[in-house]
C-alpha cells in the first residue's frame, strides 16, 4: 500500500499537469484568435504611417515588457589604451552594420534601421527614414571623472540617451579619458560603449556584432557551443520526447509555484546603481576548476551566492530562505552570420543562501547547474513565449511574465575579444543589463570571462542595494568568496 506523502506527491503531479493543459490550450487558442486581431490592429497602423509595420515577434518582445521609459539595455563597454577619432568610428560602424545588403537587396541588418514603438497594446517597428548616423555614434569628454564610482554612475547614465522620446534604440557612446582610467592608469585611454535595446538581439549576437567593428574579427564559436549536440535519429526523438513529456511537467511547476525568497529590498525605484571589478586572474578559476572538477560558470555564480550571503548578513536579514537566479541560456547556432533576434531561454536556479563553506557553496551550485544543463523545459519556455508574447496584447500577458520573478539574474559570457581598434590596443570589456520592474528582478549580474581575466559588473536598483557604496560592498563580497574558495580548493588533492 503506498504511503500519505507518496499519494500527495502523485496528486501533486496530476494537478501540475491538469493546470498545465488548461493553461497552453487556453493560451493557444487566445493566441489563435488575437492573431487575427493583431492582424487588423497592423493594417490601421500600416494606413496611420505610411507604409507596413512590423510587430515584434516572441522573446525580442519579452524585453519590451519593461513599464518604465528607460528601455531593457544590453550594454557593452569595450576599454583601449590610447585616444580614438570619432570620424573614423563612425565610418566602421556604417561599413560593418549599416551598409551590409543582403543578395535580394535587402538591409542585411534591418532593425538598425527601424524605430521601436508600443500603440494599442503591441510592440512593433516602422523603419526610420530621417536615420542618421551622427545620432547613433557620438562622443563625450571623461576628463571630469576621477574615481570608479564616476566613471561605472556615468556608464550607468548612458542608456537614458535611448528613449521612446528621442526614437533611438542602438547607440556607440565614445567616452575620452584623457587623464586616464580611473584606478588603474594616469594613461589616455577610451571607453567604446555599445548601448542596445535588449529587444534587437541576445547578448551572444551583440557580441558577435561588436567583435566586426574590430581591427580583427576573432569571433570563436568554439566558445558558444549548441547545448545539444545529437546526430542519430533515436538521439533526437528521445531528447524531444523528454521535452514534450517532462519540460512541460516543469514548466507548469514554475507557472503554479512561487517558493518563498529572501528579501533583498523593499521595492524597486528605478534609480540604478553600477559596480564593476576590478578584472581578476582567471588562473585563479583555472585552477579551482581543475581541483573541484567543475566549471566556469559553477565557479563564477558560486562566488555571486556566496556574496548574497554576506550581504544579507551585513544589512541583518535573514538567511533561512532562497534565492533564486535567472540564468539566459543561449540557443544561437554556430554560423558567423548574425540574426538580430533574441535565440534564448531562462531557466531558473532555486539555491540555499545559508551555506558558509566556500566549497560546499560550490558544489551545490555544480548540483544546481548539471540540472539546468540536461532541463527539457528551456524548449517549453522558449517556443510557447515566442508563441504567445506579443500576440496576445501587453494587458493580458503581464500576469504570465511576472510569474517569472527572480532575484537576481546571473549570465556568464565567455568571449574573445582581443586586438586592437584602429591600433589601440584593447584592455577588458564590461558586460551590464538592466534591472527589469516587470519580473520584480532588481539586480543584474554579468561575468565576463576570456582567456586571461574575468570581470564582474552589477547594475542594481537602489531598492535592493540602496547606494553606490553597498553596491561595492556586494562586489568585494564576490571577489573575496572567489579568494576564499580559491584559498580553500589549494589544499583539495585533484
Amino acid at each position: 500500500m503506498s504511503s500519505l506523502p507518496s499519494r500527495l506527491s502523485f496528486a501533486k503531479n496530476i494537478f501540475f499537469y491538469f493546470f498545465g493543459i488548461i493553461f497552453i490550450t487556453i493560451a493557444f487558442i487566445g493566441s489563435f484568435l488575437f492573431s487575427i486581431h493583431r492582424y487588423f490592429i497592423g493594417l490601421y497602423l500600416s494606413n496611420k504611417y505610411g507604409h507596413p509595420v512590423e510587430f515584434v515577434e516572441g522573446v525580442d518582445a519579452v524585453f519590451c515588457f519593461d513599464d518604465e521609459k528607460t528601455p531593457y539595455l544590453n550594454q557593452m563597454c569595450h576599454v583601449f589604451k590610447g585616444k580614438a577619432n570619432l570620424e573614423q568610428i563612425r565610418r566602421r560602424v556604417n561599413k560593418f552594420w549599416l551598409a551590409p545588403h543582403r543578395p535580394d537587396g535587402q538591409w542585411k541588418h534591418k532593425k538598425l534601421r527601424q524605430e521601436l514603438k508600443f500603440e494599442l497594446g503591441y510592440y512593433f517597428w516602422i523603419f526610420k527614414h530621417d536615420f542618421r548616423p551622427e545620432d547613433h555614434v557620438i562622443e563625450y569628454d571623461g576628463s571630469h571623472i576621477k574615481t570608479k564610482d564616476e566613471y561605472h554612475q556615468f556608464i550607468e547614465q548612458l542608456g537614458s540617451n535611448l528613449t521612446a522620446e528621442k526614437r533611438i534604440i542602438w547607440q556607440f557612446v565614445v567616452i575620452h579619458l584623457a587623464n586616464g582610467l580611473p584606478g588603474v592608469s594616469t594613461e589616455p585611454h577610451f571607453v567604446f560603449c555599445c548601448n542596445m535595446h535588449h529587444g534587437l538581439c541576445d547578448g551572444i549576437s551583440m557580441i558577435r556584432l561588436n567583435m566586426q567593428l574590430f581591427d580583427e574579427d576573432n569571433f570563436d564559436p568554439k566558445l558558444y557551443q549548441k547545448r545539444l549536440l545529437r546526430s542519430s535519429f533515436v538521439d533526437h526523438l528521445l531528447h524531444w520526447s523528454n521535452v514534450a513529456i517532462f519540460g512541460f511537467y516543469r514548466f507548469c511547476q514554475h507557472l503554479a509555484v512561487k517558493p518563498k525568497l529572501v528579501s533583498l529590498g523593499t521595492g524597486l525605484t528605478s534609480s540604478r546603481v553600477v559596480s564593476i571589478s576590478d578584472p581578476i586572474p582567471f588562473e585563479k578559476v583555472k585552477k579551482i576548476k581543475l581541483k573541484t572538477a567543475t566549471t566556469t560558470n559553477d565557479v563564477l555564480t558560486s562566488c555571486v551566492l556566496g556574496a548574497f550571503r554576506k550581504h544579507l548578513l551585513s544589512e541583518n536579514r535573514p538567511i533561512s530562505e532562497m534565492v533564486k537566479l535567472n540564468i539566459p541560456i543561449n540557443l544561437n547556432d554556430l554560423k558567423n552570420d548574425v540574426r538580430l533576434e533574441n535565440k534564448v531561454s531562462f531557466l531558473s536556479l532555486l539555491l540555499d543562501v545559508d551555506v558558509a563553506s566556500p566549497i560546499d557553496c560550490l558544489m551545490r551550485t555544480k548540483s544546481g547547474m548539471d540540472k539546468l544543463k540536461q532541463a527539457p523545459e528551456m524548449y517549453i519556455v522558449h517556443y510557447i513565449v515566442k508563441s504567445i508574447i506579443n500576440t496576445i496584447p501587453k494587458y493580458l500577458t503581464l500576469p504570465f511574465v511576472k510569474r517569472f520573478f527572480t532575484t537576481a539574474v546571473v549570465s556568464n559570457a565567455p568571449t574573445s575579444f582581443s586586438g586592437t581598434l584602429f591600433g589601440n590596443e584593447h584592455q577588458h570589456t564590461v558586460p551590464l543589463g538592466t534591472p527589469n520592474s516587470v519580473s520584480g528582478c532588481g539586480i543584474i549580474i554579468g561575468m565576463l570571462s576570456d582567456n586571461d581575466t574575468v570581470t564582474y559588473a552589477v547594475k542594481a536598483d537602489t531598492g535592493v542595494m540602496k547606494n553606490q557604496e553597498t553596491l561595492n560592498r556586494f562586489v568585494g563580497f564576490i571577489v573575496e568568496h572567489l579568494d576564499n574558495l580559491y584559498r580553500d580548493t589549494a589544499t583539495v588533492k585533484s
